[in-house]
């Protein structure tokens, strides 16, 4: 996304923070995907059963919040259609804007 922020016009730019949230939620639900492991494999090197099972509730509790906040997000911004990025990035063809239909130009 980085490589096209030039062209960006103001709107496109609330999409690239949408975008990069997206990103941090998925990456967040990544770590928390490793996190556990080592309590899983070695629980003998924590406090006892009751923190390694409050610990892993926590994690998949903290991940279906991230996942739910990714594909929402990640929902809206893919909804738009082809024409309104096309125009939105000064290519051509059809254009708009984020709250008007593409036009034929």
């Amino acid at each position: 996304m980085r490589l096209l922020e030039d062209l960006w016009t103001e709107w496109m730019q609330g999409y690239e923070a949408g975008l990069q949230d997206v990103e941090t939620w998925l990456g967040d639900d990544h770590n928390l995907v490793i996190l556990p492991d080592p309590l899983i494999r070695e629980p003998d090197l924590f406090e006892n059963e009751k923190f390694i099972e409050l610990v892993v509730n926590l994690i998949e509790k903290r991940q279906k919040e991230l996942r739910a906040n990714a594909e929402s997000l990640g929902e809206r911004i893919y909804q738009e259609k082809r024409g309104i990025w096309r125009g939105a990035c000064g290519g051509s063809g059809q254009g708009g804007t984020p709250n008007q239909e593409p036009r034929e130009i």
